[in-house]
């Protein structure tokens, strides 16, 4: 039972991700991708990975997805027409948790296929680590 969980699990991650996600191409083979960022420490402890998708977020946690969707299309049409702008823009939001809690704890993670995207966080509060 625990392998079809985890079967189901990453079905639902690629299934949202080519519906909705930000791919970008591979320059070898020109085929759609799907890249999760690695929480390194610049997110809460229980994210292990986040994949950017067009209608907002996917967090991956343990025995969790959490998906952060984002309307913003209002905000779209301000672009074309700024003078139009409201003093403050307020977006839709949805939060959906699909929660497996009798899944198997993920304790080792094999990463593959390493992007060359890279991204920059400020951790902590002290500047001079900045």
């Amino acid at each position: 039972m625990p392998v079809f969980k985890l079967l189901i699990l990453v079905g639902s991650i690629i299934a949202v991700n080519n519906c909705f996600s930000q791919e970008h191409a591979h320059p070898i083979t020109n085929k759609r991708e799907v890249s999760f960022i690695e929480n390194k420490g610049q997110w809460p402890n229980p994210i292990l990975f986040k994949s950017k998708i067009q209608a907002g977020n996917i967090w991956v946690q343990q025995h969790k997805l959490l998906f952060h969707l984002q309307d913003y299309s209002r905000l779209n049409e301000l672009h074309l027409k700024p003078q139009d702008a409201e003093e403050i823009i307020y977006g839709k939001q949805l939060l959906v948790h699909l929660n497996f809690p009798s899944s198997n704890s993920v304790e080792i993670i094999e990463k593959q296929n390493k992007t060359e995207s890279y991204y920059n966080y400020f951790i902590g509060a002290d500047k001079s680590k900045w």
